[in-house]
Order: structure tokens, then sequence, then C-alpha cells
């Protein structure tokens, strides 16, 4: 599946979905919705500090990205990763 800059929030939502069954180490408390776009990663998803990281790799390997850890400092909600994702696709 791929996305670009255009790519709808559902879209987004649905490739994340897929990404994350091939990241070791992250194991979701619920699932990527787009009702829960303004929900914490940590607090809701269970995404800590290490599955974060881990999932910053695997998105910038996906999109053939080159950029710091540190890129992934402000995920707070899923709503701040999709923007990140919207922000750093092709055709952004």
């Amino acid at each position: 599946m791929s996305i670009t800059s255009t790519s709808t929030d559902q879209q987004l939502i649905d490739w994340l979905i897929s990404l994350l069954s091939e990241v070791e180490d992250i194991y979701l408390r619920k699932p990527f919705a787009l009702d829960c776009v303004s929900e914490q990663l940590n607090e809701a998803f269970g995404i800590d500090s290490f599955g974060k990281v881990n999932l910053f790799y695997a998105i910038i390997d996906d999109l053939g990205l080159d950029l710091p850890e540190t890129s992934a400092e402000n995920w707070l909600t899923l709503q701040d990763l999709l923007a990140f994702i919207k922000q750093n696709a092709p055709g952004a």
C-alpha cells in the first residue's frame, strides 16, 4: 500500500495498521481508528518511547526518508503522527 501527502486520514490509518503488523515490540492496547485521532499514543494505545522509535524507523524506512529520531519527539497523539506522515509522504 502506498501513501502520498494527499492521502486521507483513513488511508493513513490503514497504512499504519498494515505497517504495525510488521513492527516488533509494538502491541497496541486498542487499534488505531479515525475516531481516536486526538488520543494519546502512550496512554490510549500503549506506545511507549521504545515503541515510538520502532514505529518511527518503520515509517521512514517505508517512505524512503532519512530523518533523525528527534523528528518523532513531538508525536503525542495519533493526529501528530498522521500530520508527520502527511508532511513527509511523497508529494509533500
